[in-house]
């Protein structure tokens, strides 16, 4: 039977991960032996990069941990990795670019596989980049006179997400996001900070700065 509770989305600003952000985690999807996928597709190179998240998790208790690192896909394997996402307690994004993850699957089998993932109760760490993948459009890198430029994301929150918010002066680009995009709120997030969404903010870490379009 499929859970009737939507899964949380634990979303950070970027920098370190902190243990604590790890046990917030493992109590979200139920304990450090529940499944948990790691989707590195963010990253240049997944196969190279994204085993250090793997140890991570592990080194802070996980048991049960296993890894996408592929670049390239095939429908099956498209399909394959759906099977993985649903069959997980919880999915780790870790950061990189945004729009690497929409690129190597496509904007409609991320959106069409989270959504229906959360329908499901399974929760999500998404830390920078797999932050700022949450919201929809997505801010996908500046232009050259700054502004954001927009881009789909998941869908999987209703507010847009800025990561290193303060850390690289990102507040004009939230605002003017805000501003000129259909969207009406926003959470600016600095390295370090973080919450936990559920449809409300459940939890809160460090200073998140909620701005509101015009």
């Amino acid at each position: 039977m499929l859970s009737t509770a939507l899964g949380s989305l634990l979303i950070s600003g970027g920098g370190t991960t902190t243990p604590l952000m790890a046990q917030k985690f493992f109590e979200l999807i139920g304990g450090r032996d529940q499944p948990i996928l790691v989707m590195a597709q963010m990253r240049e190179s997944p196969e190279e990069s994204g085993p250090s998240s793997v140890d991570f998790l592990k080194e802070q208790g996980a048991s049960n941990v296993v890894l996408c690192d592929k670049s390239t896909f095939t429908l099956a394997e498209k399909r394959t990795l759906a099977a993985q996402v649903f069959s997980s307690k919880g999915i780790w994004l870790p950061g990189g670019d945004q729009n690497r993850v929409f690129e190597r699957l496509g904007a409609a089998w991320v959106q069409k596989t989270f959504q229906a993932a959360r329908q499901r109760g399974i929760s999500f760490f998404g830390t920078s980049a797999g932050a700022m993948l949450m919201s929809n459009p997505m801010i996908g890198g500046n232009n050259e006179d700054r502004s954001p430029k927009r881009a789909e994301g998941s869908g999987l929150v209703p507010f847009l997400v800025d990561s290193h918010y303060r850390d690289r002066d990102r507040q004009y680009r939230l605002k003017f996001a805000l501003d000129n995009w259909p969207a009406a709120l926003g959470v600016g997030l600095s390295e370090g900070d973080w919450i936990i969404w559920n449809e409300r903010v459940v939890e809160s870490f460090g200073n998140p700065e909620w701005v509101k379009g015009k």
